[in-house]
């Protein structure tokens, strides 16, 4: 084996390091430090220069605080996108109902008579209200009607009758 070892370590033979671990946990650590870079690899720093007032840290970056987060745009994954692309529409679908809804409740207090609706914009649940007991009215005002008409009919049937008869 030419595994580096500390120089301490140097002396052993090769028949009692068998493997890495049977190493001492020391040798373990350099050996791994043979696949670290050169240190000639990193750039050198520029020295530290004194004369110069250190600017405070939150000038050059600013802290992640509740309020920066709100100003910085969102970021999504592809799902968190799709289930926000749903969620949008599902809103967009439910603002549509209302409107078509709220449309449909001012046509039908437009219908219902003055007497009801003359000291109040009605609510939602007092048109619905109103438009039931209007229509139950008009349903009883039709049954009378048919009932008169049904009356007249036998009146004008009794007379021509009887007028036939007297012929």
């Amino acid at each position: 084996m030419s595994d580096y070892c500390h120089p301490t370590h140097r002396d052993l033979s090769n028949e009692h390091i068998e493997s890495k671990a049977s190493l001492p946990p020391i040798c373990a650590i350099f050996s791994s430090l043979r696949s670290m870079p050169d240190p000639s690899f990193f750039p050198i720093t520029p020295p530290i220069s004194f004369s110069e007032p250190m600017k405070p840290i939150q000038e050059d970056f600013p802290r992640n605080t509740y309020h920066n987060q709100l100003a910085a745009p969102p970021r999504f994954s592809g799902r968190e996108q799709r289930l926000q692309q749903r969620m949008a529409h599902r809103k967009q679908a439910e603002k549509v109902r209302r409107d078509q809804m709220n449309v449909c409740l001012v046509e039908i207090r437009q219908l219902l008579p003055r007497s009801v609706t003359r000291f109040k914009k009605l609510s939602k649940e007092e048109t619905v209200h109103a438009s039931y007991e209007y229509i139950v009215a008009l349903e009883e005002e039709a049954v009378q009607k048919a009932e008169l008409v049904r009356q007249l009919e036998a009146e004008v049937v009794a007379e021509t009758l009887l007028a036939l008869q007297r012929t």
